[in-house]
């Protein structure tokens, strides 16, 4: 079976970088807008960042080496309300 490097980085997913690079321009909307933070409470913010992965560890150090403030929230009532909350 042959693959090529590029059908392994498809398959391998997204690195910490580009996460981050994925919520930028979330993050320059919201401060446009005048907010302080911006919460995502779906994909890999949430899941990765409840099972503290290294990927999403190494994603939070490259967003607080900007200057960011990053914190994982859960809140278990009826439904459980989890991500990851970008402030700055």
């Amino acid at each position: 079976m042959k693959i090529t490097a590029e059908e392994a980085r498809k398959l391998a997913g997204p690195t910490p970088a580009e996460h981050v690079e994925a919520v930028g321009p979330m993050i320059r909307a919201a401060a446009e807008k005048g907010q302080r933070s911006i919460c995502i409470g779906t994909g890999f913010w949430a899941h990765e960042g409840y099972s503290g992965t290294a990927t999403y560890k190494e994603a939070v150090k490259l967003l607080e080496a900007d200057g960011f403030t990053v914190k994982f929230y859960y809140t278990e009532r009826q439904f459980v309300d989890m991500g990851t909350e970008i402030s700055w």
